[in-house]
């Protein structure tokens, strides 16, 4: 897992300000084998982003995903098969478990 910090890139690469974002980029084990499996350029959509930034005018936090078995499944990059179902099935389940373990509640 790696975090990479947006705003401090930005900041240091053309020295302006853009709102607190950060990115979490993980790659799960079993998803890269998978994608492999599949078909190894695939593996240029991975790993698994997350991108968690604030609004200052909403003070709130926002977290947003994408799946990258969702991506590779509905652009189309494989012919639909059950390996690209079961990636997608994967995928999701590994999501649905750490969304349930997100505390969605104030930090005040």
């Amino acid at each position: 897992m790696t975090v990479t910090r947006l705003d401090r890139m930005v900041r240091g690469a053309l020295d302006e300000e853009v709102p607190r974002t950060a990115l979490l980029i993980v790659c799960h084990a079993e998803v890269a084998r998978d994608v492999l499996a599949i078909k190894p350029t695939l593996a240029g959509l991975l790993p698994c982003t997350t991108v968690i930034y604030e609004i200052p005018s909403d003070d709130v936090v926002h977290v947003h995903h994408i799946s990258a078995g969702k991506t590779i499944r509905d652009l189309g990059c494989v012919p639909a098969t059950d390996d690209a179902e079961a990636l997608v099935d994967l995928t999701s389940e590994l999501m649905t478990e750490v969304w349930a373990h997100l505390d969605t509640t104030s930090a005040e």
